[in-house]
């Protein structure tokens, strides 16, 4: 387990959002799918769940929380497709890590 940045969960949100603004202007005139869409929307709902975990969510936890319960979506939230979303925030954005907790898989704001 690394140290934990000082990166807040506002810093995180405003830097998902300014680099989803770049990738749209970098499509130019290539469209966002709307699971693309929904799953930076998804992003937010997730630093919002994990914002008040301090010991950490494995997976399942997220998908129960408010933030994420709550969250609106035409195809359904599956194990599968939040390990997705979250492999994302941690290898290609950074706001989330990943550190084993006892025999759990637990993520944390990075």
């Amino acid at each position: 387990a690394g140290e934990p940045s000082q990166f807040s969960v506002d810093d995180a949100i405003e830097f998902l959002n300014d680099r989803k603004a770049k990738a749209v202007a970098k499509a130019g005139s290539k469209k966002e799918t709307a699971r693309q869409i929904d799953n930076e929307c998804l992003k937010v709902a997730i630093l919002d769940a994990l914002a008040d975990a301090d010991e950490g969510l494995t997976v399942t936890e997220i998908l129960s929380t408010d933030a994420v319960a709550g969250f609106e979506t035409e195809s359904p939230l599956t194990n599968q497709r939040v390990t997705a979303v979250l492999r994302l925030m941690k290898e290609k954005d950074g706001t989330v890590r990943k550190d084993k907790v006892g025999k759990a898989m637990k993520y944390f704001v990075a």
